[in-house]
């Protein structure tokens, strides 16, 4: 049976009964029922002026003309390169304009995907029950648009390789990039940038190349190793700097300004992170107190302290998670206090912290504050706690 046709089969059928109506009210005059039972079942391929009929019988006016179908496929098709070259969506506007006419037309699931790239999470539950109603390609990228959630994550990451199987683009490489990176396998994220370069040099995709030499001197910088983040960051930088893209330079600083505030230079750390463009960001506020602390201008610092404190009390009345966000905040308090690394409470802090971190957030955080914890270790003879930290 036609792929195009069976959603919307399955489609006339759900209609039907919310309805409340028999096959035989639906289809007197236009059909047997035996046959609208085919169709309900995907077991024929219909006329599209019978589906047609049938869908007005239930006043719904269905969507399948010639002229409909070449016009917003290829709308369709547009709104994937679009997205896959990291432009401007201007296709899905107009696809927006058509939600209703699309809903009711073969090319429903094409757009119930694409509103699962924006943010639609029904759309998602819906597909979810349209698998044997998709072709190759829908079901790679409705895989691809599945959330990579911490309970799923080797079953979410098979399915990002199956739908890099069947599209080979840089694109589908893209989000298993992101998502290894988000589960702290640096080797596999190593792996697949060699073949996304290759294949984002092969597409002509100057944004996927971008963020290829992001993630490798993102990796790099999460491990603090400097003389290999700053060559993969500057080609990052030469890719993205005259681009519709130089926003994304942000990320860039950031990460080369904790690199350098977690080695020590802190003159470094903050002319990178005075680049960053971001607003009311808390981690931009931590990093910069961080800086100033540790460079004692505490008066600077206060700034940025105020700063964070006022972060967590505007998400606190939003209602967010900010546990983590206050612990962060009270370890930077205790580095304003002298001789902060003798006292044992600076150890409880920081060992909640990093109990919250390795289960929270991505592997980045935790090494950021491995050597300020060994520092207290030792400094408080712990020295069996300082080498397993290293372990």
């Amino acid at each position: 049976m036609n792929k195009a046709y069976q959603y919307s089969c399955t489609l006339l059928k759900l209609e039907r009964l919310k309805q409340n109506k028999g096959q035989k009210e639906v289809c007197y005059g236009i059909c047997v029922p035996s046959y609208l039972s085919k169709i309900e079942r995907n077991q024929v391929t219909p006329d599209s002026h019978i589906l047609k009929q049938l869908f007005e019988r239930l006043d719904i006016e269905f969507y399948c003309e010639e002229s409909f179908m070449e016009y917003y496929n290829e709308l369709i098709e547009s709104y994937f390169e679009q997205m896959s070259y990291h432009l401007e969506k201007s296709a899905y506007k107009e696809l927006q304009s058509a939600d209703k006419k699309l809903s009711y037309s073969p090319l429903a699931i094409d757009w119930l995907i694409i509103q699962a790239y924006e943010d639609n999470k029904e759309s998602l539950k819906q597909l979810s029950q349209c698998l044997d109603s998709m072709n190759n390609k829908q079901r790679a990228y409705y895989y691809m648009a599945l959330p990579l959630k911490k309970e799923e994550e080797k079953e979410i990451i098979d399915l990002y390789i199956q739908a890099f199987n069947i599209l080979n683009n840089s694109y589908s490489l893209v989000k298993l990039i992101l998502a290894y990176y988000r589960i702290s396998q640096y080797d596999k994220v190593h792996e697949y940038v060699d073949k996304c370069i290759s294949l984002a040099l092969e597409e002509g995709n100057t944004w996927a190349l971008g963020f290829c030499y992001r993630m490798v001197g993102t990796v790099y910088a999460c491990l603090h190793i400097e003389d290999l983040m700053l060559p993969a960051y500057q080609r990052a930088i030469h890719l993205l700097q005259n681009t519709y893209w130089k926003e994304e330079l942000s990320e860039i600083h950031y990460n080369m300004g904790a690199t350098y505030l977690q080695s020590g230079n802190y003159s470094l750390a903050l002319k990178y992170l005075n680049m960053v463009t971001w607003e009311n960001d808390f981690l931009l506020y931590h990093k910069k107190a961080l800086a100033y602390i540790r460079s004692e201008k505490m008066d600077v610092a206060e700034e940025f302290i105020n700063a964070m404190k006022n972060w967590i009390k505007d998400n606190e009345k939003k209602g967010n998670t900010i546990e983590v966000e206050k612990i962060m905040l009270e370890e930077a308090l205790y580095e304003c206090k002298e001789d902060y690394l003798d006292d044992p409470n600076f150890i409880n802090i920081m060992e909640t912290l990093m109990d919250r971190l390795k289960s929270e957030r991505h592997k980045g955080y935790v090494l950021f504050y491995k050597s300020i914890l060994k520092k207290a270790y030792c400094r408080q003879r712990k020295y069996k706690k300082a080498l397993e930290l290293f372990s």
